[in-house]
């Protein structure tokens, strides 16, 4: 198959580019900038030449590059939990939605995978998720415009259009070309602290989840639109039990805060009134992101997985290679990861 992908250069793209590779498939990457593509992929051994520069909100550029393909992978879009962002997620995420999986559809593209967000689904107060849960209607900015594109692309399923929906969590891993905000958050977990409090974290491979975006690009809908949406979320574990685990992995006692859910979130809410007028970049802790980390519910992925057949990596494996590779890149030091840096661990 020939397959034409967006955000290829991204973290979720580049790791399902590989193993549909690695498949023998063909890969149409459509990028803002083919020497990054080409030096991204290159530094991990592969080749590739066929790469289509363009605009993904430009609607023209999108179909022309798309001609020939016989399936889509959309995963690009603006990921910010960060406030004064709204527009600008808004505008991107929706236009981009609207070309390539809409532009898919006109154009009879047999099989098309949208990539979507948890965040779409996540209402305060719930404990499960699965795959019949509604759409959420969240007040923050990159939340509402998952819900907005989700929304689109649920339309064009009722239509009978033949699209999966995937619902990944958190994503971590290695070989990160920008370094996504939960690898940000991991990093900060072992330097500073890991919150205490309320609900959990859902964390996937983001290996795992490349090879389950290649599992549906080969095996196309079938059934109502309820059975081509996919939640895809990996491992889900309290907080005190990720904060065991992290000092597990490394050996190193780390530092934890405890702090109620609503305390947390009424300090998420207070940094961004500050952000108005600091406009610091890269904040982590937001009104937004507070109400993920002490509201999380589980998120069933048991349907996808009997699906697929496909089996997660346990998440301390995916913790020890995310933060070796965070020291690699010098996002982190030695003594940061204990044990991890040590001859036997190498």
């Amino acid at each position: 198959m020939r397959i034409f992908v967006t955000g290829g250069t991204g973290f979720v793209g580049s790791h399902c580019v590989i193993p549909l590779l690695d498949a023998g498939h063909s890969v149409r990457l459509f990028v803002r900038s083919p020497e990054k593509a080409k030096k991204h992929f290159g530094g991990l051994g592969y080749q590739i030449t066929d790469i289509v520069q363009g605009d993904i909100t430009n609607r023209a550029q999108v179909l022309a590059a798309m001609a020939g393909c016989d399936a889509v992978l959309h995963c690009a879009a603006v990921v910010s939990i960060e406030t004064g962002q709204a527009e600008q997620i808004r505008q991107t995420n929706l236009a981009a939605t609207d070309n390539v999986i809409g532009g898919a559809v006109e154009a009879g593209v047999p099989n098309i995978v949208y990539v979507s967000s948890l965040a779409a689904l996540y209402r305060p107060g719930i404990r499960h998720v699965d795959e019949t849960a509604p759409l959420a209607s969240p007040k923050d900015s990159y939340a509402r415009s998952k819900v907005d594109c989700d929304a689109y692309v649920r339309t064009l399923q009722e239509r009978g259009a033949p699209v999966h929906i995937v619902y990944p969590s958190g994503v971590i891993g290695p070989d990160d070309p920008g370094l996504s905000e939960s690898n940000r958050a991991l990093k900060q977990f072992v330097r500073s602290s890991i919150p205490l409090t309320t609900s959990g974290i859902q964390l996937v491979d983001v290996r795992d989840l490349g090879n389950s975006l290649k599992f549906l690009l080969e095996h196309p809908p079938e059934g109502s639109p309820v059975a081509a949406r996919h939640i895809v979320a990996g491992h889900y574990v309290s907080w005190p039990v990720f904060h065991r685990m992290l000092e597990s992995v490394t050996g190193r006692r780390l530092k934890g805060m405890k702090m109620p859910g609503l305390l947390l979130r009424l300090l998420g809410r207070l940094l961004d009134f500050v952000n108005l007028f600091t406009k610091r970049e890269g904040q982590l802790l937001t009104a937004e992101s507070t109400r993920y980390v002490t509201q999380a519910p589980v998120s069933d992925c048991s349907s996808f997985l009997r699906l697929s057949g496909i089996h997660f990596r346990p998440l301390e494996d995916t913790l020890a290679d995310s933060l070796r590779w965070l020291v690699r890149v010098d996002k982190l030091g030695a003594r940061d990861i204990g044990r991890l840096h040590s001859p036997v661990a190498e």
